[in-house]
C-alpha cells in the first residue's frame, strides 16, 4: 500500500474518468495532451482558455438558437399546396397523434436540453467573470454535464436530411430561415464545447479539492460529474459540485445494467415486426415496418438512404444489445480480458446510442409535413414507442454500467503513475 507523505504530492494526484488509474498532474508544452497510461483516455490538454472567445460564441449560438425556434424550419409544395414546419413541429405531430411520450421527448432532445447547455455554459462564464457566488454556476454546470448526452441537435440535422431526400420524390421541400439558422447553431454549440475546457471550468468555479497529507491513494475516490479527486467525507457528497459519491455497489450496477439491457431486447422484437408509419396517397397506403422502410427505399433507387436507416435503426441497436451484454457477462465473471479493447467497446456503444432516434427524427418531420388531408398524409404507429424505448434503454443501460468495473478484475491494479 502506497503512501505520499509529500502535501504537495497529493495535490497533484488526477484520476482517469474512465478506469480510475491515478496519475501525478504535470505541466505540458502548449497543444500536447496527456493520456492515461492505462486505458489511452484523454487526460488534460494545454491551451489558452479565451473566455471572451467562449462567451461571444455562446451569445451568437443563443441568437441562432433563437430564430431556429421562430423561423419556419422547412416546408413542402405538394399539388399546388404548401405546408411549413417550425423545430416545436416534429413534436406536436407526435402529441396530435397520440403519443405523448415520445413528443416530450423529441421536444427534450431539440429544444430542452439544448437550450439548458447553452444557458449553463453562459451563467458559468459570467460568474466566473465577474466574480458572483458560485453556488448556482456550480449546481448548472453539474446538471448540464449530466444532461449533455440527451441533446440531439445534430442528430436531427441528419434526419432532417434524411426526411428532404425522402420528400424529395414526391413533392418539393423548401428550406426555411430556421434551416440555416439551425446549422450555424450546431456549429457554433461544437465550437463552444470543444474551446470550454471542464477541468479549466470547475477549477475556477470551485477550485480544487483539498487531499490531507499521509493520505493512502487507494482510499481516495472521484467525482463521476467533475473528476475531482478526494476523500470521502461523512455526506457523501463531492466536496466541489456536491454530487453524490458513495461507492457504488458494483453488484447492483451490474443487476441495473442488465435488466435495461434486458428490457429494451424484449422490445426490440416489435420495434422491428410492428409498422412504424403509414403513408397514404388518394387512400391508398400501407403500414411500413423499419425493414420494409429500407426495402421501399432501395426499390426507389435510394441506395445511401436505405444505407443510413439500416444501420442507424436495425444494426446500431442489436450492436449496442450484442455489445453491452458481452460487457456484462465479461464483468460479472470478473474476466481480465483485454480491458483496453473492452474499454473502447464501452466508449463506441455509448457514443452511438443517440444516433438511433434518426429514425424517430424522421418521422416525426414526415408526420408533422405530409398532411395534405385526403390527398396525402403521413401517420406515426406503434412500432415507433417501441423503438424510442429501445434506444431511450440501451443510453439509460450504457450511463448505469460503471466503466470503472472493466478494470477492477485486469492485472493492473490502481496505483499511482508519473507522467
Amino acid at each position: 500500500m502506497l503512501i505520499l507523505e509529500n502535501q504537495a504530492a497529493m495535490q497533484d494526484l488526477i484520476a482517469c474518468p474512465d478506469c480510475g488509474q491515478l496519475h501525478h498532474y504535470q505541466t505540458l508544452d502548449k497543444g500536447k495532451e496527456a493520456t492515461c497510461q492505462r486505458c489511452g483516455t484523454i487526460l488534460y490538454h494545454t491551451r489558452d482558455q479565451n473566455q471572451d472567445t467562449v462567451l461571444a460564441i455562446t451569445v451568437a449560438a443563443l441568437v441562432l438558437y433563437i430564430f431556429s425556434n421562430i423561423l419556419p424550419l422547412l416546408g413542402l409544395r405538394f399539388q399546388g399546396n404548401e405546408i411549413e414546419m417550425h423545430l416545436a413541429g416534429a413534436s406536436a405531430a407526435f402529441w396530435q397523434q397520440g403519443y405523448p411520450i415520445i413528443a416530450v421527448l423529441i421536444v427534450l432532445n431539440i429544444i430542452i436540453f439544448p437550450l439548458f447547455e447553452l444557458s449553463a455554459i453562459l451563467v458559468v462564464l459570467l460568474t466566473i467573470r465577474f466574480n458572483w457566488s458560485t453556488t448556482l454556476a456550480i449546481r448548472i454546470y453539474r446538471w448540464m454535464r449530466e444532461l449533455k448526452p440527451w441533446g440531439m441537435l445534430e442528430v436531427f440535422m441528419l434526419s432532417l436530411l434524411v426526411a428532404i431526400v425522402k420528400l424529395g420524390d414526391m413533392a418539393s421541400p423548401i428550406l426555411g430561415g430556421a434551416f440555416w439558422s439551425f446549422i450555424g447553431l450546431i456549429i457554433l454549440m461544437a465550437a463552444a464545447n470543444s474551446l470550454l475546457d471542464p477541468m479549466w471550468a470547475w477549477q475556477a468555479l470551485g477550485g480544487k479539492c483539498p487531499i490531507p497529507a499521509h493520505t493512502d491513494p487507494q482510499s481516495l475516490v472521484q467525482c463521476p460529474v467533475c473528476h475531482c479527486l478526494q476523500v470521502q467525507n461523512e455526506q457523501g457528497r463531492c466536496q466541489r459540485c456536491q454530487t453524490n459519491i458513495k461507492p457504488k455497489d458494483a453488484a447492483r450496477s451490474v443487476e441495473i445494467a442488465f435488466a435495461l439491457v434486458i428490457a429494451a431486447a424484449i422490445l426490440y422484437i416489435p420495434a422491428n415486426l410492428m409498422p412504424v408509419m403509414s403513408f397514404y396517397f388518394l387512400h391508398d397506403g400501407q403500414p411500413d415496418t423499419i425493414l420494409s422502410g429500407v426495402f421501399r427505399l432501395i426499390a426507389n433507387g435510394q441506395w445511401p438512404l436505405a444505407l443510413i436507416v439500416f444501420i442507424a435503426s436495425i444494426v446500431v441497436p442489436l450492436l449496442k444489445l450484442i455489445t453491452l451484454s458481452f460487457l456484462l457477462f465479461t464483468i460479472h465473471r470478473k474476466s481480465s480480458w483485454r480491458p483496453r479493447d473492452r474499454m473502447w467497446l464501452y466508449k463506441v456503444t455509448e457514443y452511438i446510442g443517440r444516433w438511433s432516434m434518426v429514425d424517430i427524427f424522421v418521422i416525426a418531420i414526415l408526420v408533422g409535413l405530409v398532411q395534405f388531408g385526403n390527398v396525402a398524409r403521413v401517420e406515426a404507429n406503434v412500432g415507433t414507442f417501441s423503438f424510442a424505448a429501445v434506444v431511450v434503454l440501451t443510453m439509460f443501460a450504457a450511463r448505469a454500467l460503471d466503466s470503472h468495473l472493466i478494470w477492477d478484475s485486469s492485472h493492473t491494479a490502481r496505483s499511482v503513475h508519473g507522467r
